[in-house]
């Protein structure tokens, strides 16, 4: 089936399907009705799912292994299902690269690694960052704005995060669970996070992979965190500051040790 319109030429597969292609043509769209909103869509099926959005309804319940968890369509559904599964039907087709994913988006995501291509940039005028997905965008430009709309729903904690994977990592210090174990032999050592871990394992395969770019250094670190600490020795800057008396230091570590002799914290 082909839309002739205005010489498109686009394909479809049935004649629904090019039937709603063609109101993109025409203007014919479902609306929503919710006050304040002014979204519309080609298919009364697509309208269904959005309103969803409003109602909260989530009609679509997993079943597996008693998960219970709910949905607002089946395609989400669907998705999550292969969490249980395992399943990942969308492959990288890139040369030595095995990886599979879930979901098409991720594999998308996945294929800016190889290519570079870092299509959200930041729209705040003075920085030049630019991010892979939209997620990694909307983490980055809560650096600018101060938002962090996650918080810990302990009583009495009060922390709040930018992102909802740094709350699930936080929570762990209140629930002690540490699901990251080493399987290294004689080791056994646990982790809340998997970037802990992953940091941690570098321990026993010996591998550096941050590198400092600095010419004639070439020092090596198992972690991004360090290398950072490592370069203010180049820099000599002190991007450290004490919030009670202004005073700025290299490291963490140090403004700790000047906050606890200093002012008692």
């Amino acid at each position: 089936y082909h839309c002739n319109i205005d010489g498109c030429g686009k394909q479809f597969s049935t004649a629904y399907r090019l039937k709603a292609h063609g109101r993109s043509h025409t203007g014919d769209t479902f609306r929503c009705e919710e006050n304040g909103c002014d979204k519309s869509f080609i298919t009364q099926s697509d309208l269904t799912k959005h309103v969803r959005t409003h109602s909260g309804e989530k009609p679509f319940r997993c079943e597996v292994d008693g998960c219970g968890r709910v949905y607002t369509t089946a395609h989400h559904l669907k998705v999550h299902e292969r969490a249980h599964t395992g399943e990942k039907p969308f492959k990288c087709s890139f040369e030595q690269c095995d990886k599979a994913f879930a979901t098409g988006y991720g594999l998308k995501s996945h294929m800016r690694t190889h290519t570079g291509e870092k299509p959200y940039k930041c729209p705040k005028e003075t920085c030049a960052k630019a991010f892979k997905t939209s997620g990694d965008l909307q983490k980055h430009i809560r650096t600018h704005t101060g938002e962090r709309p996650f918080k810990c729903p302990y009583e009495g904690c009060g922390r709040s995060f930018t992102t909802s994977n740094i709350r699930k990592v936080h929570m762990r210090t209140h629930t002690g669970e540490r699901p990251y174990i080493c399987e290294h032999p004689g080791c056994g050592r646990a982790f809340a996070s998997a970037t802990n871990y992953k940091n941690h394992s570098r321990i026993h395969t010996g591998e550096r992979p941050y590198v400092c770019q600095v010419i004639g250094c070439n020092k090596r670190f198992t972690e991004y965190s360090s290398l950072y600490k490592h370069h203010v020795v180049h820099t000599h800057t002190k991007p450290y500051t004490c919030n009670a008396c202004n005073k700025t230091y290299r490291q963490t570590s140090t403004l700790a040790n000047h906050k606890r002799t200093a002012h008692g914290e």
